[in-house]
This record gives structure tokens, C-alpha cells and sequence, in this order.
């Protein structure tokens, strides 16, 4: 029994739906005209700016000024000298190291020589590949004050002031020091 009036409240609801319905949901059988086609006006996508590199930069110097004329200075950040040691032999040592400490749970990320790079960089040079200093051992040339007269026999015809060759020869100078920084003025590892 109530199978069928459930079949037969089914059945009264199927017939008397599409009378509840609006009246413009039926068919129309009159034919459709197009619609007009909107005109389009062709704009001018500009193009996005181009890059500056690290060394476009043109910052003023307080320091160094010419007559009229101010001396654009370099300065580089902690990415731009990864980018640099990137394509030098410290390569693998700045790659993040990760590593899983069971007794926390967590992956960790071990950038120790990328902080140490950055931090000699900053120490010696604040940044700047064409930073010359003079101490009583002779001239310091670059990013890493490589010394020409301590370092001549590494730096060879190798241009001290180019941030890639300057790192290179840190590199040869780090590893000729049992690889630590001590050789440095600026000794990041506070050794």
C-alpha cells in the first residue's frame, strides 16, 4: 500500500511539473538570428621591462666622486653572491644540505657556508667587486680582499677584481688553509 501511493505522489509530481514552470522555458520553434559580432579593438600589450642585472645597478657613492660626475658602485646581496659561487668551485658547499633529525620530526636545511660566505663578503668587502683595500702585506683586491702579494702564485693571470674569478681564488685559498677562514681579516667561523 504504501508503495503505491508513493509511486502515485511520484507520478503526480512528474505530470504536473513542467505546469509549475515559467512559461519562456518551453521550445520555441522560431528561428534564431545571429547576434551580431562585437567589434574588437586591437590594443598594444606593452612588454614587461627588462631585467637588471646585478651589475646595471648604479648606485651614488658618497666616497668616490669625480668632478660632475658620480662613479656608479656595484654592491652585491647574499643571492647575488650565491649566483656567483654557484658557477665556482664552491658549488657543492652552498647547495642546501638537508637532513632529517629523527629525534625532532623535521627536515633541516644547512646553509653554514652560505652564511659564511656572505658574512666574509660583507666583512671584507660590504659587498662591492671592485673594493681595493691597502694594508702593510701589500694590496687586497674584490670581493674576498684577495691579497696580490701573499696569493700572487694562486691568482696567476686571473683578474682579482671579476667577482667569479675573485671567489674562485677564495676558494684555492680556503682549501690551501685546511679549509677554514682564518687567512682572513675577517674570520666568519669567529675562530
Amino acid at each position: 500500500m504504501k508503495r503505491t501511493i508513493a509511486a502515485g505522489l511520484a507520478l503526480g509530481i512528474f505530470l504536473l511539473l513542467p505546469a509549475a514552470l515559467p512559461h519562456y522555458t518551453g521550445v520555441s520553434y522560431e528561428p534564431v538570428t545571429a547576434a551580431p559580432m562585437p567589434t574588437v579593438n586591437p590594443r598594444v600589450i606593452e612588454s614587461p621591462p627588462p631585467q637588471v642585472s646585478v651589475f646595471d645597478r648604479v648606485l651614488p657613492d658618497v666616497h668616490v666622486q669625480a668632478e660632475e660626475a658620480i662613479i656608479p658602485v656595484q654592491y652585491l646581496g647574499y643571492w647575488d653572491l650565491l649566483f656567483i659561487l654557484a658557477e665556482t668551485s664552491w658549488r657543492p658547499y652552498i647547495t642546501s644540505n638537508t637532513f632529517y633529525a629523527e629525534e625532532l620530526g623535521m627536515f633541516f636545511h644547512d646553509d653554514y657556508y652560505r652564511d659564511k660566505l656572505y658574512a666574509l663578503m660583507m666583512c671584507e668587502s660590504s659587498g662591492r667587486p671592485d673594493a681595493i683595500g691597502d694594508l702593510d702585506t701589500g694590496p687586497s683586491y674584490g670581493l674576498f680582499q684577495i691579497n696580490v702579494r701573499y696569493w700572487n702564485q694562486l691568482i696567476g693571470t686571473r683578474d682579482v677584481l671579476d667577482p667569479y674569478d675573485n671567489a674562485q681564488i677564495a676558494y684555492e685559498i680556503w682549501k690551501h688553509s685546511d679549509y677554514s677562514f682564518k687567512r682572513w681579516s675577517c674570520d666568519p667561523t669567529g675562530g
